[in-house]
């Protein structure tokens, strides 16, 4: 499936050390891929459609995280929101799945470098916007 240059896409944060707590943005960590699948990819969420509200539901429910800090259950800190476009301008791809969740997609077609993933990944965090779960509160270092 095509994504627009305009889709709104997101990235859910779930380690408050890949937040930036002076600047409010997201560090490159948060778009870095997983290397242990073949082939390296960031899951990431199309959201165009979707309000704040069910975004967070989809990270609740599918990725077992949650609003505030429970014993067993990764921590939801929020989401970076960046435009396909500022993705796919540096050679990525984005494949939509829809699985497990509507709007589910994967970055695809990083370097084979990790030095240049990293370069890339700060570029995509660079231009995203970081959306705290809670408006105007970021995350209390751990």
């Amino acid at each position: 499936m095509e994504i627009e240059a305009s889709e709104r896409i997101s990235r859910f944060v779930l380690q408050s050390n890949r937040i930036n707590k002076s600047t409010g943005q997201v560090k490159a960590d948060a778009f870095l891929p997983n290397t242990k699948l073949v082939p390296p990819q960031t899951s990431v969420c199309c959201s165009s459609t979707y309000e704040d509200e069910q975004l967070w539901n989809v990270a609740e429910v599918h990725l077992g995280a949650s609003r505030a800090k429970a014993t067993g259950k990764k921590t939801l800190y929020g989401c970076a929101n960046v435009l396909a476009g500022e993705i796919t301008k540096h050679g990525l791809t984005i494949n939509r799945d829809d699985a497990p969740f509507n709007g589910h997609s994967n970055i695809l077609g990083w370097p084979s470098s990790k030095d240049q993933q990293r370069e890339v990944a700060l570029l995509i965090a660079e231009a995203s916007k970081f959306k705290p779960l809670k408006d105007g509160e970021l995350p209390k270092p751990d």
